[in-house]
């Protein structure tokens, strides 16, 4: 029993560990890219974090480059790698040395930290911008608030019983 128990175990963590396509998948229930059948774990292994904060992530980089923004870029790198799980490199070591990581069952979770690191790289490109043309910031706001709510619409979002 104890070892079909395991290999449920790991089964789960290979069915929760996202793949490098998972970064292009958007949410089943997203207005415009949402697909109704979008694969193994589709709340857990959606995580495309959007083309206006890829843009704007990119913006961060233009020189001269702060160490903020390769310190979130050094982030993103290590979650997106530990969101893999089986298929990546560092989630095999995170037990050996952070014990409490045996009972992680969902290493696509780690995408939430890629997720955060390309909000805070898309803010400080979005303050760059702002500081080039201050002029241009009020309506430049309106407008990307706009294209992120639609780039993000879900609807409608489905409860689990």
């Amino acid at each position: 029993a104890g070892i079909e128990v395991v290999e449920f175990v790991n089964a789960v963590v290979a069915t929760f560990s996202a793949v490098p396509g998972d970064y292009l998948r958007v949410p089943q229930e997203n207005v415009l890219r949402g697909r109704p059948n979008s694969g193994p774990a589709p709340d857990e292994r959606s995580l495309f974090p959007g083309f206006v904060a890829l843009v704007f992530a990119i913006a961060a980089f233009v020189p001269p480059r702060s160490r903020i923004s390769i310190l979130y870029l050094i982030l993103a790198i290590v979650a997106a790698d530990l969101s893999l799980g089986v298929n990546g490199v560092l989630f095999a070591a995170l037990p050996g040395v952070f014990s409490p990581a045996e009972s992680l069952r969902a290493p696509a979770r780690f995408g939430a930290l890629v997720l955060l690191s390309v909000a805070v790289l898309a803010s400080i490109g979005a303050a760059r911008f702002y500081r080039r043309w201050p002029h241009l910031a009020p309506l430049v706001s309106v407008a990307l608030t706009l294209l992120c709510l639609a780039e993000y619409w879900s609807s409608p979002i489905a409860v689990r019983a």
